[in-house]
């Protein structure tokens, strides 16, 4: 489905807030506020750096059963 641009005016105080919260966690103001309303409408706003690091700390969690099953095994 295609995006459409949206605009609202919000105060100062938030504008300063996502501001930082931008730069803390990276992600730029508009992925803030799609995750954001996304969230409030209860929508799946699971980005693919969210699917990767969950994809990640799955791989990681399967290697370290491998480990030890190799282990046991080679005992």
């Amino acid at each position: 489905m295609p995006k459409q641009m949206i605009g609202a005016r919000v105060p100062e105080l938030w504008v300063s807030k996502l501001k930082a919260l931008s730069e803390t966690t990276g992600l730029s103001q508009t992925e803030l506020i799609y995750q954001a309303i996304g969230q409030y409408l209860g929508e799946d706003v699971t980005t693919v750096g969210d699917r990767l690091q969950t994809l990640e700390g799955e791989v990681t969690a399967i290697k370290q059963r491998l480990g030890k099953l190799t282990a046991l095994l080679m005992n």
